[in-house]
């Protein structure tokens, strides 16, 4: 059974928007960093991907995902209409 990765990158830039609303800055990026893995994978996992792009033996590795990518015709609507709120001006320290 196929993965459903356009479905899946939707529902985690959801939860990452919410997340990111309640101020969790680190596990809205965290979830941001699955969004765009989902869409790579399901750019490369479409009709038009070049064959033999195996994702599961490539994994988390972003950037061999993307050296895959062709140009192709989009297969998601353009994120540039959302709107993310910027953290907060002032000292921070998330990782401490």
């Amino acid at each position: 059974m196929g993965e459903k990765y356009p479905e899946a990158a939707r529902r985690h830039l959801e939860d990452s928007k919410y997340l990111l609303d309640d101020e969790r800055w680190d596990n809205s990026a965290y979830l941001a960093g699955y969004v765009i893995e989902c869409s790579i994978k399901a750019l490369i996992t479409t009709p038009y991907a070049p064959d033999g792009v195996d994702v599961y033996k490539i994994g988390h590795d972003i950037q061999t995902l993307a050296g895959h990518l062709v140009p192709r015709p989009p297969v998601f609507p353009p994120l540039a209409n959302l709107t993310f709120r910027s953290p907060p001006a002032g000292p921070s320290t998330p990782c401490q």
